[in-house]
């Protein structure tokens, strides 16, 4: 996994966005050319965070985009 420096914009760590891929809620393809894959990921502190990635030509997953999840995306009705 590859992590470039548009990923870090929002102020995630590595090690942040490392624990929400690893503990993917979702996974989902999200538009084409690129085919980008969205997540919801927990970090090691338990925060929701949003994850954006795409496949490289090698095959390898390269993180874009990281952030707190926004309430637009937070299950409704509170908790489950």
């Amino acid at each position: 996994m590859q992590i470039v420096r548009s990923a870090f914009k929002h102020g995630c760590t590595a090690e942040q966005i490392a624990h929400a891929v690893a503990t993917g809620l979702r996974r989902t393809r999200l538009g084409e050319d690129p085919t980008r894959w969205p997540y919801v990921g927990v970090d090691a502190a338990g925060r929701h965070l949003e994850i954006v990635s795409l496949l490289a030509d090698d095959g390898q997953e390269v993180i874009i985009h990281a952030m707190k999840l926004r309430k637009r995306y937070q299950p409704k009705g509170g908790r489950q």
